[in-house]
């Protein structure tokens, strides 16, 4: 899983349009388990929401939801929102040199998932 280097308005991308032609059901798959985590995801087309995405910070799609979205639909990527709904925070370091300087400063806050990017 990869995910886009950059996050925007609390959407962070983790699947792309290869990724999605070569694995038809795995956007689908993806956002059943993240909604199974208790994550809140939504499709987008690179960092652009295809729904109203206000109303999934307040509560998690439906399994009809994402069926009409990922099979119905054909969308192609799914974003992951941050915040309270998800429970998820996202750091974004730029420069590798602040990553360091912060995981020295905060050890505790980088025993976390990390992805590195382009």
């Amino acid at each position: 899983m990869q995910a886009n280097s950059r996050e925007n308005n609390g959407i962070v991308t983790f699947f792309n349009e290869k990724q999605r032609i070569d694995q038809p059901n795995r956007i689908f798959t993806a956002a059943e388990i993240y909604i199974s985590m208790g994550w809140s995801v939504i499709p987008v087309s690179g960092k652009i929401s295809l729904v109203k995405w206000s109303e999934f910070q307040r509560r998690r799609p439906s399994i009809d939801e994402l069926r009409q979205w990922f099979t119905e639909n054909d969308y192609i990527s799914i974003a992951i929102l941050t915040g309270r709904i998800s429970q998820l925070a996202v750091l974004d370091f730029d420069d590798p040199k602040l990553y360091k300087l912060f995981k020295i400063k905060h050890p505790k806050l980088t025993e976390t998932k990390i992805v590195k990017t382009n």
